[in-house]
């Protein structure tokens, strides 16, 4: 598990063990109908303080492929998710993908200036 490259688990993970967790796994299922086409870059937009960072935590769990997180999204809603005729099954790309994760308030200085910090952590 890496800082920037396969973030984990453990954030996604916490946010389900939580008591206000809000179930938005079937997001998954959407993004799952758009890999492999031209349509497979997608920005996730929510209001201040509406769950961005819990659902990039959910991506990350989803897809990394060191995170081993099975179990975590069988207990989900998106693995109630029935396939049909031209639906993929919840499972068929967890764990599948290198996931890069940066977060870019984590780059602005107290004067709200890019710094190199992502060069530096090499």
């Amino acid at each position: 598990m890496g800082t920037y490259l396969n973030p984990g688990k453990y954030a996604f993970e916490e946010a389900l063990n939580s008591e206000i967790f809000v179930d938005k796994t079937e997001m998954i299922s959407y993004l799952n109908s758009v890999v492999n086409t031209s349509q497979r870059y997608v920005s996730v937009f929510r209001p201040r303080r509406f769950g961005k960072t819990m659902a990039a935590d959910m991506i990350s769990a989803y897809y990394d492929k060191e995170a081993d997180s099975r179990a975590l999204f069988e207990k989900c809603m998106i693995s109630r998710t029935k396939k049909g005729k031209d639906t993929l099954t919840w499972d068929e790309y967890l764990g599948k993908f290198n996931v890069v994760r940066l977060v870019m308030t984590d780059f602005f200085n107290r004067k709200r200036r890019l710094t190199k910090r992502l060069i530096q952590s090499r």
